[in-house]
């Protein structure tokens, strides 16, 4: 799962928003922070990146793609007899 920590301003707008926030509130260096369990990856978190490489490779493995060995971002099929290469 992927945990976000918010601060500042953000945090007084959420509670505003929806004021069933405001218990997980916690003060950590004089301001307010809020942590919160995302249900989806969020672009720029550092596990968002290994989510969406695992959900990817994920779905080429199942549709008969091999991984390369030597380079996890190739992937092989021989389809009609003729290989086919993705490589991101």
């Amino acid at each position: 799962f992927v945990v976000v920590k918010l601060q500042g301003k953000i945090v007084d707008i959420l509670c505003e928003r929806n004021p069933s926030y405001k218990r997980f509130v916690v003060q950590e260096k004089g301001g307010a922070t809020l942590y919160m369990q995302l249900l989806k990856a969020l672009y720029g978190c550092i596990k968002s990146a290994l989510l969406w490489y695992e959900l990817f490779s994920g779905t080429l493995i199942k549709m008969g793609f091999k991984l390369n060995p030597y380079d996890n971002c190739v992937a092989n099929k021989t389809i009609e007899g003729k290989q086919c290469t993705i490589a991101w």
